[in-house]
């Protein structure tokens, strides 16, 4: 484990490699998939990996009911 006390991602390089490369480049990224692949996981590697690197990053998360709030 990490010292947050998670396991270690194991498998995704290539997609947090190529997620890195798009937020570098100032392109968005969508992470997109059924219930329970992994999405927040890998999210939040990214933002790590990001954040490691110097970027500025931040974790915002939306909901279907916050978007009635005006």
């Amino acid at each position: 484990m990490d010292a947050q006390g998670r396991w270690p991602l194991v498998g995704r390089s290539d997609e947090v490699a190529l997620a890195l490369d798009a937020l570098r480049r100032h392109r968005p990224v969508v992470l997109a998939g059924a219930s329970g692949v992994g999405k927040t996981r890998l999210a939040r590697e990214v933002m790590a990996a990001a954040r490691a690197g110097g970027a500025p990053a931040h974790w915002v998360t939306a909901t279907r009911s916050a978007g009635t709030v005006a």
